[in-house]
């Protein structure tokens, strides 16, 4: 009893993550819940996925619950935290919610997903929580055949989440997804016209980028950059930080127009959460202007994004230090190099 108080008190006064980490796995391999819960919480003041996850767990959890009622929207805030950070598992259990209507029968998201299928669909949206779906079924039903096709996609069954898709069309997703698919498989041509497809529907702006990307691997590079500044006008993460990186390979870092054409995207995408953006920002303060204090900037941001390449940038400057900018502190170069190398476990079933 003695040990477990001694190592109680030393992941609390030490802040010391991994044992945080073993002391919740303990106490939840126990069945003491509350425990557990409390110790996952306590993780979740770095950004760490699995245990984000694992507070969503609990918060439905039969077990843990049996006592109480199970808090699904306030679980489902915490799967998406953990989605936004990497979590495998977490984006696994956002769609099984909404497979389930859990997030209808909840309202959560402000029922975000019934409104922006009915807005894509251009179908009228219920208006308040009893939500009358006569006019919508058709529309809910493609939805349904989309979110198992993201289901079984995650579950690495690709062959029968591409049925799931098929009868998912005209679903702007689903198109995007196929798109994805036939890529993945070499058939370029069929990529094309999946991602056009979606597009044409809706201006879908993950299908532009994705677009992007197949003529940058094509080397027609301005008809990817135009595709990526169309997908940047609707704030898509990713196509900011698409065009950032390919002005990075074509301009020299003394260019004039270094500063607009890739620091500044790069920065924008990293105010819509895009993690690699920025280690991408620290990465050049770090080698190209040898600017330690913005490149810490860049990477603590990144790291808090979720970004491993960041996080291990963390855990070698808490290491090393930053002369007038950071100190050497041994325990967060541990916590961040643990951040770093978790793996997240499989979860049985």
């Amino acid at each position: 009893m003695c040990d477990q108080k001694e190592r109680i008190n030393k992941a609390q006064q030490n802040n010391d993550l991994e044992l945080q980490y073993r002391l919740a796995c303990e106490y939840e391999g126990k069945h003491d819940y509350k425990a557990a819960l409390k110790w996952y919480m306590m993780l979740t003041k770095y950004p760490f996925a699995w245990a984000e996850y694992k507070v969503g767990e609990l918060l439905v959890d039969p077990l843990y619950n049996s006592v109480r009622i199970p808090d699904y929207f306030q679980a489902y805030q915490w799967f998406k935290r953990a989605d936004d950070h990497g979590c495998k598992q977490a984006k696994r259990r956002l769609v099984d919610f909404q497979l389930s209507n859990i997030v209808l029968n909840h309202c959560v998201v402000d029922l975000g997903v019934v409104e922006q299928i009915c807005q894509e669909n251009n179908t009228p949206s219920p208006t308040n929580t009893s939500i009358d779906l006569s006019h919508t079924n058709n529309t809910i039903s493609k939805e349904i055949h989309y979110l198992k096709g993201e289901w079984y996609r995650l579950h690495d069954n690709t062959e029968i989440s591409i049925t799931h898709y098929q009868r998912a069309i005209p679903h702007v997703g689903a198109l995007n997804r196929l798109g994805e698919l036939s890529e993945h498989d070499q058939d370029l041509e069929r990529a094309m016209e999946y991602y056009e497809r979606a597009i044409q529907l809706n201006d879908y702006a993950p299908a532009h980028n994705n677009l992007g990307i197949l003529y940058e691997s094509q080397d027609k590079v301005q008809l990817a950059l135009e595709q990526f500044e169309l997908a940047a006008r609707q704030d898509y993460a990713c196509a900011y930080s698409n065009i950032a990186r390919i002005q990075d390979t074509l301009m020299d870092e003394n260019d004039p127009q270094f500063e607009l054409q890739v620091i500044e995207p790069y920065k924008k995408a990293v105010s819509l959460g895009h993690a690699l953006s920025g280690w991408a920002l620290g990465d050049i303060f770090y080698n190209l202007r040898n600017d330690m204090k913005s490149a810490f900037h860049w990477w603590r941001k990144a790291a808090y994004l979720g970004s491993k390449e960041a996080q291990r940038e963390m855990s070698e400057l808490y290491r090393k230090g930053i002369g007038g900018v950071l100190s050497v502190d041994l325990q967060e170069h541990l916590n961040w190099f643990f951040l770093s190398t978790f793996v997240e476990p499989q979860e049985r079933g």
